[in-house]
């Protein structure tokens, strides 16, 4: 898979190769040979000493772009959620919490705090929400990514669990996916396989539920099961127009290298 930009950029390349030269013939003919001396020498030049060190270097370039591209947008996209996190109108709602804070400032805080990526500062909050705001679906699924974030998978899907109990279409099926997620790290394989075949009849195959539902699979010992949805995950989406995330690009890469190894993607 190349980078969306990559053909972008080679018609960018032809198009100045062809207007470059006619525009040159009309303004300057002597300007044209030159360049085009010039370009013969550097052709020469390549030829002699910089073609056995070009030729790998591109095909290096090639072979590594497609899964480096989608990371390198994945850190820059994480990179901007870390800076989203609004110091202002968190300092003015911990200036307004006084003895007896409200849940839902609690939760906004935390929320925040979560979004940038500042889950062990955002546990506090969220756990002060929950024991004032108990039913609150949001602050208990943005408590268990807060735990998720601190590496503590067993009271992320507690807390993941107890969202799911109180809305169970929570986000869209977001937090749906986060417990069978968080069942697979703590090796609930039964329970990660039960939650994505749920999520595919609620909402639909997706390139993340297909995934979680082959882990699931495959920490299950079922690997005969898991040829279909590699390529179901191969096929996903509507045609070649479809445009997919950074990290459906990544999953897209691993299930096309695990259907050829024939392992866990």
């Amino acid at each position: 898979m190349r980078a969306p930009w990559l053909p972008r950029i080679l018609i960018l390349l032809l198009g100045t190769l062809i207007l470059v030269p006619q525009i040159l013939w009309f303004v300057d003919p002597v300007l044209l040979v030159q360049v085009l001396n010039l370009t013969e020498r550097g052709f020469v030049w390549l030829q002699q000493f910089g073609l056995y060190i070009l030729l790998p270097g591109l095909v290096l370039l090639f072979l590594l772009l497609p899964e480096a591209w989608p990371r390198f947008q994945i850190r820059v996209r994480k990179f901007r959620q870390g800076h989203q996190f609004d110091q202002v109108r968190a300092i003015g709602l911990l200036r307004g919490l006084g003895p007896d804070p409200n849940p839902m400032d609690l939760k906004e805080i935390g929320t925040m705090l979560c979004e940038a990526h500042r889950y062990a500062e955002a546990i506090p909050f969220l756990e002060l929400s929950t024991v004032g705001a108990p039913d609150e679906a949001w602050t208990h699924h943005y408590l268990a990514r807060a735990w998720q974030g601190t590496h503590q998978s067993q009271k992320a899907f507690d807390e993941a669990s107890k969202a799911f109990l109180l809305d169970p279409d929570l986000g869209t099926g977001n937090n749906l996916l986060l417990t069978t997620e968080l069942a697979l790290q703590t090796e609930q394989a039964q329970v990660g396989l039960n939650l994505s075949e749920r999520f595919n009849k609620a909402f639909g195959e997706s390139i993340p539920s297909l995934q979680l539902q082959a882990r699931a699979l495959y920490d299950l010992d079922r690997k005969d099961e898991i040829r279909p949805i590699l390529e179901k995950l191969m096929e996903f989406g509507p045609g070649r127009s479809k445009r997919f995330s950074p990290e459906e690009r990544l999953i897209r890469i691993r299930s096309r290298r695990a259907l050829a190894r024939g392992t866990r993607p």
